[in-house]
């Protein structure tokens, strides 16, 4: 990201409403107020590209393009009707398949291939788990460990959340970010791509992710919506780090944080 240079006061807003803009490292919507000495940020290399896909990009060449979804907008196509990133891509990059899934309440980075032949590299990387995702979460109580490695197994299938007859060794790497009465917030960094894996994970631990309509608390989510405005599972794919596909330099991309983490942890900065 670089900051804010040049940019026409009908195409910022466009930038805002569709999360491409950064106030201080979190996402800002179009009517937020910016004080003075606020780093303003977005990606001026791929702004026309944002505007055409109407979705943050945070990286974009000829073989693949790392989205930054905004939570609640699902990647595939759902029976609803609703909007979706495949709908999107499909409009206007026909051809380009995902490498990895968000859950539709999630945000943050997803690897996209814009041709067969990337798309094949990339599987193989993803298998051989070459392709390391970073996560943030913040989850309810407090861990009490600075560190941990996590290794409790998780079912192989979202149809199957409740199967253990299915579970495979899953681990998972977490630092605590910070803490606050009631809630922990987490980096998570994972070597496998189980559907549903972090969620689990999380709720066997007895620290389920704050929002989690399918693995958390009701009584801790309620709070959370009442006191801070939480209306979704609070996990954002903070960082996306793959050698690309062509040339196989290796990438490293960030996300901007999310508004709904920053009311939790004002403090928080990008890192």
């Amino acid at each position: 990201m670089r900051e804010l240079g040049s940019l026409s006061q009908k195409k910022a807003k466009l930038l805002c409403a569709l999360g491409g803009i950064a106030v201080n490292g979190v996402c800002a919507a179009g009517t937020a107020r910016v004080r003075e000495g606020a780093e303003i940020t977005f990606q001026a290399e791929h702004l026309e590209l944002m505007l055409q896909l109407g979705l943050p990009v945070a990286y974009a060449d000829d073989d693949v393009l790392v989205l930054q979804k905004p939570p609640g907008l699902a990647v595939l196509a759902v029976p609803q009707g609703d909007a979706s990133l495949a709908d999107a891509l499909e409009r206007e990059y026909p051809g380009c398949e995902f490498v990895h899934r968000l859950d539709r309440d999630a945000s943050g980075l997803l690897l996209v291939a814009r041709h067969a032949e990337a798309l094949m590299h990339l599987d193989i990387a993803m298998a051989k788990a070459e392709i390391e995702r970073t996560f943030e979460a913040v989850v309810g109580g407090s861990i009490a460990a600075d560190e941990q490695t996590v290794d409790l197994p998780v079912v192989a299938s979202p149809n199957e959340a409740d199967d253990d007859d299915d579970e495979q060794p899953s681990p998972a790497r977490m630092t605590v970010l910070g803490r606050r009465e009631g809630a922990t917030h987490l980096r998570i960094s994972t070597e496998t791509g189980h559907s549903h894996q972090i969620r689990a994970q999380l709720k066997k631990m007895g620290h389920a992710i704050l929002g989690d309509a399918r693995y958390g608390d009701a009584q801790a989510n309620e709070h959370a919506r009442a006191t801070f405005g939480v209306h979704r599972a609070l996990l954002h794919s903070k960082r996306l780090q793959f050698a690309h596909p062509s040339s196989a330099v290796r990438i490293d991309v960030t996300a901007a944080n999310e508004p709904d983490f920053a009311r939790l942890f004002p403090q928080r900065r990008p890192r």
